[in-house]
């Protein structure tokens, strides 16, 4: 008896770890950048760009690679930066990403942001068009405004195609209110 209890709790084991595994569609890794880059991310060199940073070129403006690794904003690290004070807020668009699903599996986009000392920044994700999910500094910490840290989101991606486009686009008062975002994955997560 005590065999076959011990048999039928690894079954169970291996269904569960067999009912969800990830498949990684695409994955942004900030830790390659050497220094805050002046240039847009869809016009500068490697390593400060988007072919560098994950695999892919998106097109984008007010865009930069950062690097703060000293002073009272090193907790931003290496991040993208969403604004600028010259040219305003920032926006990033990748076209003909894969994300349709199958009937056991569902897309989930991770992101994790971060903003400096003006709360005023928000960010708009949108995939075909439609908005999935807005984050904004002000309240975007179980509202209340964002602190010194990154903070993690995760958005369903429901209706994605095998073509499908995502923008990214953060809005702002007084080009202020920059976004920093160290995290951006996209997983299909089989059931």
């Amino acid at each position: 008896m005590r065999k076959e209890l011990v048999l039928l709790v690894f079954f169970i084991l291996g269904l569960s770890l067999q009912a969800q595994t990830e498949e990684i569609v695409l994955n942004l890794d900030c830790s390659i950048f050497q220094v805050s880059a002046s240039k847009d991310m869809s016009e500068s060199n490697a390593p400060h760009n988007w072919k560098s940073v994950c695999g892919l070129n998106w097109q984008s403006t007010s865009v930069f690679a950062q690097s703060i690794t000293e002073g009272n904003m090193n907790f931003l690290g290496k991040a993208v930066r969403f604004g600028s004070l010259k040219s305003g807020d920032g926006k990033a668009t990748l076209a003909s990403v894969d994300l349709s699903k199958t009937k056991n599996q569902k897309v989930v986009l991770r992101i994790s942001v971060s903003s400096g000392a003006d709360k005023s920044g928000k960010l708009d994700i949108r995939v075909d068009g439609k908005s999935i999910g807005t984050i904004a500094a002000s309240d975007g910490n179980n509202g209340r405004s964002f602190g010194r840290e990154y903070y993690p989101f995760e958005f369903e991606i429901k209706n994605g195609k095998n073509t499908s486009e995502i923008t990214i686009e953060h809005s702002s008062t007084d080009n202020k209110g920059f976004i920093y975002m160290n995290q951006f994955a996209i997983v299909k997560i089989n059931k």
